[in-house]
Formats: structure tokens, C-alpha cells, sequence
């Protein structure tokens, strides 16, 4: 009889070890309770800066810069003529090279250069439904368009090195599907990573799963699930955590369950920056910095992230620096050292176009009394 329980217990625990190997992919991560740290506020880190005024034409309006490349050469975009034009600015001789001209596109989700490729994401009307393309175009002016689909809103985009995480939306009457789907720039592929599905009940009320928002850095991607039991879209919905190993797009986690609904995620294997979505009072707070201790997370409210001025990006800038900005400021915080700098960068007499990051620096656009200045800042790291 001892021996014949020992045999069931033994084929129960064998049980349990197959269903472990072939369960789903998405674990319950438990030990992400961070506890309260405090990071203390310098005056300045290892940061030089240096304006440079630029010259353009009248023509070219609504200005924004995309990336800088050499000290000499700065990718931008304009207005002229009614279409969107991106060119390369030589500083030294003040001439542009224009590598592309785009035309009817009603929005761009995002514009950056990656290995001397610019790209654009740019969303087309189609009746009654979007279509968006990946155009990439290198410096001899060829250009590469890679159809993402038809949706129903302009996607979501944020790059982790080559890749281009997409999250967009598409669906019929009732039932609507969203998408995370990866763009490698380096093999030119368009990849799925995960999709949810939602229905909108006849009270307006939707039930089900969606996906909203998604980013990261290094080898790390975050992403946001949102789960709707007959509640209203904007206001309700319990939203969990999930992380991808950017190296393997299977290994799934879900991370934890959030307070807030976020409008803005990003992290590395070590640090996660959200921005909470802010649909009543208080608007203010809503800015989170999560660093890993050994095995351990502890938490951190970043100041004046507020219902308006969210978080925008994030970059890893220095070994344990991060770049964390907003249409206003920008925050540096070292989180082995635990300290940080925020600094307003805004004035209210300027345009600005928004921050920009290529390795060590960070840079923007300031038109004031109808001239151009680049801002531009490097971060010395001092290890």
C-alpha cells in the first residue's frame, strides 16, 4: 500500500514536471513589489553643450530635426511645396541632399536613421481605414517601402535598435484586434509577436484584451495588456506588465499587475520607466523609475511627470545613466549612484522640436526670432 501511494505521488510530480515544460509561455513573474527609494537631486552631471545656428531656406517650413550623424551633417524634415521633404544638411556648406519626398500622408508615427538608413513610418487614408509603410532610403537615394496593413487608428512605433516595434489596431463592427509586431531593419522582415482581441457590446462597453503601448532598450521590450470585463474603454480596465527577451520572441513574462493604465513604457534588464495614463485626478506623480538590486526592484517617482507633459522617450546614454525627457524636460539619473538632474529645457518665447538620441548625445531644434539654433549635449561618462 506505501509503495503504491509513493507510485502515484511520484506520476503525480511527473505530471506536473511535463505540464511545466509544455505550459504556456507567459509566467506570472511574483517578486516584482518594489520598495520606495530616494535618489538624490545634483546640480549638473558630466554633460558639454554647444549651440550651433543654422541656416534654411524661408521655404521650408515646420522644421524637425531627425538625427545627427556626423558634426557636420544633420538628417531633418520639412514642409516645402506641400509635400514632406527629408534631406541631409551639410553644416559646413549649408546644402542639402534630399534623399526623400513624400506626398498625401496624413501622419508620420516616427523618423529616425538607423546604420546611415533614414526611415519613416508613415500612415496613408484609404476610404474609410489607414495603411501604413515602412520606408527605408539610403544615402544613394533608393527607397524601400514595406507595407504594414490596413488599420483602424495611426500605430504605435518605437525603435530598440534595429528593430521597430509596431502596435496598431484593426477590426470589424464589433470586434477589434490589436497587435505587436516587430520590423527588423537590418533582414527587412515584419514579424509577430503577440495579438489580443476585444468586442464592443451593444452599451458601448467592451470585453476582452487589449494591447496598448509598447518599448524598451537593449535586450529588453516591455508591453502593456489591458483587460475590459463589460467596462468602459478609457476609464476602466486592469492593465498587466509584459516582458520580452528581444533575442528570443518567445520567452514571454508577464511581469506584474499595474495600478494605472500607462501611456509610456520602457526599461532594460535593470531599470523600467513608465508614464501613467492620468483619466482623473490627481494628474500629477505619474511618472515611475524602477531599478533592479540584485534581485530586487525599488521604485522611484520622477518630479513634474504630469498629466500632459508624460514621458516621450528614454535612452541609455552611460553605463548606468539614463536620458529620461518629456516635451519640457530632461532628467539624467544614474541609478548606481542614485542621483539625478532635471533641467527645463523649454522657453516660452521658442519652438522647439522634440529631443533626439544618438549614443552619447541628445540634442533638439530651438527656433527663436525666426532663427535656427541646434542644441546640442554629450554626456561624458566618467568610469
Amino acid at each position: 500500500m506505501v509503495k503504491g501511494k509513493k507510485l502515484i505521488i511520484l506520476l503525480a510530480l511527473l505530471v506536473l514536471i511535463l505540464l511545466g515544460a509544455y505550459a504556456p509561455n507567459k509566467i506570472n513573474v511574483n517578486n516584482f513589489n518594489p520598495s520606495p527609494i530616494t535618489f538624490e537631486k545634483k546640480d549638473n552631471f558630466n554633460v558639454s553643450h554647444k549651440t550651433i545656428e543654422l541656416k534654411f531656406d524661408e521655404s521650408q517650413k515646420n522644421l524637425e530635426l531627425i538625427d545627427i550623424k556626423k558634426d557636420n551633417e544633420i538628417y531633418v524634415r520639412y514642409d516645402n511645396s506641400g509635400k514632406m521633404v527629408y534631406a541631409i544638411k551639410n553644416l559646413n556648406t549649408n546644402k542639402d541632399l534630399i534623399l526623400y519626398k513624400s506626398e498625401s500622408v496624413f501622419a508620420t508615427a516616427l523618423s529616425g536613421v538607423y546604420k546611415d538608413k533614414l526611415y519613416v513610418v508613415e500612415t496613408l487614408i484609404e476610404g474609410d481605414k489607414f495603411i501604413s509603410y515602412i520606408v527605408l532610403v539610403d544615402k544613394q537615394k533608393n527607397v524601400h517601402r514595406y507595407p504594414l496593413g490596413t488599420m483602424n487608428k495611426i500605430p504605435y512605433v518605437y525603435q530598440v535598435d534595429n528593430l521597430l516595434l509596431i502596435n496598431y489596431e484593426s477590426g470589424e463592427k464589433n470586434q477589434i484586434n490589436s497587435y505587436l509586431s516587430y520590423f527588423d531593419m537590418d533582414t527587412n522582415r515584419l514579424d509577430s509577436i503577440t495579438e489580443e482581441q476585444y468586442k464592443i457590446n451593444s452599451s458601448g462597453t467592451v470585453t476582452g484584451n487589449y494591447i496598448l503601448f509598447a518599448g524598451g532598450m537593449e535586450n529588453s521590450i516591455y508591453y502593456q495588456v489591458v483587460e475590459y470585463n463589460n467596462e468602459d474603454i478609457e476609464k476602466d480596465g486592469k492593465s498587466y506588465l509584459y516582458k520580452i527577451d528581444r533575442d528570443n520572441k518567445e520567452s514571454i513574462k508577464k511581469i506584474t499587475t499595474l495600478n494605472e493604465k500607462l501611456i509610456f513604457i520602457s526599461g532594460d534588464e535593470n531599470s523600467l520607466i513608465t508614464s501613467d495614463y492620468m483619466y482623473e485626478a490627481p494628474f500629477y506623480d505619474s511618472g515611475k523609475l524602477y531599478v533592479k538590486n540584485k534581485n530586487k526592484w525599488l521604485k522611484t517617482t520622477i518630479p513634474h511627470i504630469t498629466a500632459g507633459r508624460d514621458i516621450i522617450g528614454v535612452e541609455k546614454i552611460g553605463d548606468n545613466v539614463l536620458l529620461i525627457y518629456n516635451n519640457e524636460s530632461y532628467y539624467l539619473y544614474n541609478y548606481e549612484s542614485k542621483n539625478y538632474v532635471e533641467k527645463t529645457y523649454r522657453k516660452e518665447d521658442s519652438i522647439f522640436s522634440r529631443i533626439r538620441v544618438s549614443k552619447n548625445n541628445f540634442f533638439y531644434l530651438e527656433k527663436t526670432n525666426n532663427k535656427y539654433f541646434l542644441q546640442l549635449y554629450t554626456y561624458i561618462d566618467s568610469n
